[in-house]
């Protein structure tokens, strides 16, 4: 407010003892309480003070807007880093359970092939005391022949 509207309100008695509670009192001066009139001057200077409460006003109202526009921009942040973060653990895990998969399959085709090589050599063992295994083993792995046979090779292509 102007300095001239403060005036015009602090205008009024001086004392308490020119306040009277009669009648006689109240109707004397009803001016005071009444609303002061504005001269054009007073009118313009609070049209001032009103032009600069609505200012001030205004850049208030945009200060609290980029307030909550920096709070919103904040939680918007907050809540994608938090889904980033997420979604690179559940990368890396599916990545590892991928991995695993793999491996386990690798492991179970590894697992098959030793117990085949297992049940043969097993069938192996159980032939060792039979004549005929041992002569044909004998043939294969050391080209061993018996008296009177011929040894034939052909060269593999």
């Amino acid at each position: 407010m102007s300095e001239k509207i403060r005036e015009i309100y602090k205008e009024g008695p001086e004392s308490d003892e020119e306040f009277d509670e009669s009648e006689e009192f109240i109707e004397e001066d009803v001016e005071i309480f009444d609303e002061p009139e504005f001269s054009d001057a007073d009118e313009y200077a609070f049209e001032e003070a009103s032009d600069e409460d609505a200012e001030f006003e205004a850049r208030m109202q945009r200060r609290r807007a980029r307030v909550r526009g920096r709070k919103r921009r904040r939680k918007i942040l907050g809540v994608i880093l938090i889904i980033v973060l997420f979604a690179t653990l559940a990368t890396m895990c599916g990545k590892d359970i991928v991995r695993l998969k793999a491996e386990n399959i690798a492991l179970q085709k590894q697992q098959k092939e030793l117990e085949e090589e297992r049940d043969r050599l097993k069938q192996e063992v159980e032939n060792s005391g039979n004549r005929e295994y041992v002569q044909e083993q004998a043939r294969k792995q050391f080209k061993l022949l018996n008296p009177g046979e011929l040894l034939f090779t052909f060269e593999e292509e």
